[in-house]
């Protein structure tokens, strides 16, 4: 879990941005990847992401990926099966 927290377990919006050191890596070589990872500490389900936002930056002396997950369920009325 997160800081305590249960993993969200209802639609959820994730934005994510992948810094890598160097420009030739491709924005979405890491998403799967990184989306199976958040199971199940931030999220119970990845087919619970309803939204999503990449974002790609060079950073050559820390590479990393920083993940914030809302819930969408208030916004959208959304149910997920």
């Amino acid at each position: 879990a997160m800081n305590g927290r249960p993993p969200i377990d209802g639609p959820c919006i994730v934005h994510m941005a992948f810094f890598s050191q160097s420009r030739r890596s491709d924005l979405d070589g890491g998403l799967k990847p990184t989306l199976d990872a958040l199971q199940p500490h931030a999220i119970v389900n990845d087919r619970q992401v309803v939204e999503l936002h990449l974002l790609k930056g060079l950073d050559k002396e820390l590479p990393r990926v920083e993940i914030q997950i809302e819930e969408a369920a208030a916004l959208l009325g959304v149910e997920v099966r």
